[in-house]
């Protein structure tokens, strides 16, 4: 048990109904000999029970109630499901937002998903986090990268509304400079490009002149013609 409390012994599931009520878009319900999975449950209905039998339960939500394990890294999953579990039990929400953010420094890469989606999410990022961040530039992992300057983006944006200023933001600059013209993931490049508009900084013109002009790809032109245009008023033709 993960949370909540179910009394020990056999228990039953009832999904019959369930996978009749289901959306036809949706995967029915299955349970196959020797799998494992996680199951959010709640108790059952009346005309579940069986008489005299096991207490019965339902998947909470339907199908997305029972999450298979996979068949390898299931210490991993297990230890992520286990940690946001915790999370989601604390009752103060500053925590709560918190430990989303010290996710983003673990090496689980389930947690660490999990933990930009949380950040994201609710605009958690602080300039605190901004070395740690910056790390993620460099990392295989094309959604991490991705992540990471979204994060940037909403901690620049942040500051550019309050008018406060990055301490490291030509570190942070520097950094964004070689992903949009090194990135070898064109919506990484694209991010970075929309990432340095947010910045505001002047210096990053001739960049963006360059990559409108000279990029491989047609969304990086796009975006950093939208970057170079927007201060005027105007807007690029979008991309075809």
């Amino acid at each position: 048990m993960l949370r909540g409390d179910v009394r020990p012994g056999r228990i039953a599931i009832a999904y019959k109904l369930q996978n009749w009520e289901r959306d036809p878009d949706e995967p029915p319900i299955e349970f196959r000999v020797g799998e494992r999975a996680i199951m959010t449950l709640v108790p059952g209905e009346a005309g579940d029970a069986a008489r005299d039998g096991p207490e019965t339960y339902r998947l909470a939500g339907g199908t997305v109630g029972k999450l298979e394990l996979p068949a390898e890294g299931t210490g991993a999953f297990l230890e992520a499901v286990r940690r946001i579990v915790w999370i989601q039990s604390l009752e103060d929400q500053t925590e709560v937002w918190n430990e989303h953010r010290r996710l983003l420094a673990e090496t689980n890469p389930l947690l660490v998903e999990a933990g930009f989606q949380e950040v994201l999410k609710f605009r958690l990022g602080e300039e605190e986090m901004i070395p740690l961040l910056l790390k993620y530039l460099t990392n295989p992992r094309d959604a991490f990268r991705l992540s990471s300057l979204q994060v940037l983006a909403q901690i620049l944006d942040d500051a550019q509304r309050k008018r406060e200023v990055i301490g490291d933001l030509d570190l942070v600059l520097r950094d964004l400079y070689n992903v949009a013209s090194g990135d070898a993931a064109a919506l990484i490049r694209a991010q970075a490009v929309r990432t340095l508009k947010v910045s505001g900084r002047a210096e990053a013109l001739p960049l963006l002149e360059r990559l409108a002009l000279e990029d491989d790809s047609q969304l990086v032109r796009y975006e950093a013609q939208l970057a170079l245009l927007e201060s005027r008023g105007a807007r690029p033709a979008a991309p075809r």
